[in-house]
């Protein structure tokens, strides 16, 4: 009887310990699609220096506060805040609030499972206007290291949030892409007559679990503004995502431009931390 009970209690604290982890699978900045997590809340850390043709390096640090509240399997809501912190100066960004759509989830005939979904969302015109060189340094060494960063940094603005994506999940991996638009109006009258300024985004990436609880992910993105060259933008990014327990994950990714305005050189080093409920 005893020999019983142990052999049960075996089975059960390993069945336990070999729990899937939540979220692991989820995308860098690729709209979530993956319906694993359910709700989360978390916090990521990104380190990005900058050189800038003829100014020089800059380097800054951007903190993102984010939640996201899973309602059923039919919507999530999303609520991000970022901060920044460079040598000598401190910025707060724009307050963005939004949700996720899923409009089709189906399993396909060959097993694999495929999603669609749509994102809207309004950033608030909370971003402060740098003050001093310190904090203009700060701006630019964050501002324009990937597509969506361009609505939490974009000052004096309300800023639309649009997108479209597609995600396919086959066993242990997944590939997904997506296209959308931020259109930024400007709430402080510059005399210009141009008010409105529009930035469309496409990227495309996926990822696989290699190992258990350890996945690998990676994406490409693409920015294209309406100020000609001069705000057009190409990179990676790429990391993998570790599982801490049942409901917690960790994640590192590295980004790098292969393409951004001004003929700047970007790289990134980015941590995230994420429990889910």
């Amino acid at each position: 009887m005893r020999k019983r009970i142990a052999w049960v209690a075996t089975v059960l604290a390993l069945s336990a310990g070999s729990a899937s982890a939540k979220g692991l699978l989820r995308p860098w900045d690729l709209m979530d699609l993956s319906g694993e997590g359910g709700s989360r809340v978390g916090v990521e850390i990104e380190f990005t220096n900058t050189d800038y043709d003829f100014i020089g390096d800059f380097q800054g640090f951007e903190f993102l506060f984010n939640a996201q509240f899973a309602l059923g399997r039919t919507a999530d809501l999303w609520v991000r805040m970022p901060f920044a912190f460079g040598e000598g100066a401190t910025l707060f960004g724009n307050v963005g609030v939004g949700a996720i759509f899923n409009v089709y989830d189906k399993t396909t005939s060959s097993g694999g499972r495929l999603s669609m979904g749509v994102e809207a969302g309004l950033y608030l015109p909370t971003a402060q206007q740098p003050n001093d060189q310190d904090e203009g340094q700060l701006r630019l060494a964050i501002f324009l290291s990937r597509a969506v960063l361009i609505p939490r940094w974009a000052v004096d603005n309300f800023v639309v949030h649009g997108a479209y994506g597609i995600r396919f999940k086959t066993g242990r991996a997944f590939f997904m892409g997506d296209i959308g638009i931020d259109m930024a109006f400007e709430t402080e009258d510059d005399n210009n007559d141009d008010d409105t300024h529009t930035a469309f985004h496409l990227a495309g990436g996926g990822g696989a679990e290699v190992a258990r609880n350890i996945a690998i992910l990676g994406e490409l993105f693409y920015v294209d503004g309406d100020q000609g060259g001069d705000d057009n933008g190409f990179g990676i990014n790429a990391g993998a995502r570790f599982s801490a327990g049942p409901r917690l994950t960790l994640g590192a990714s590295l980004q790098k431009s292969l393409d951004a305005p001004g003929n700047a050189d970007l790289i990134g080093i980015r941590f995230d931390i994420n429990g889910y409920f």
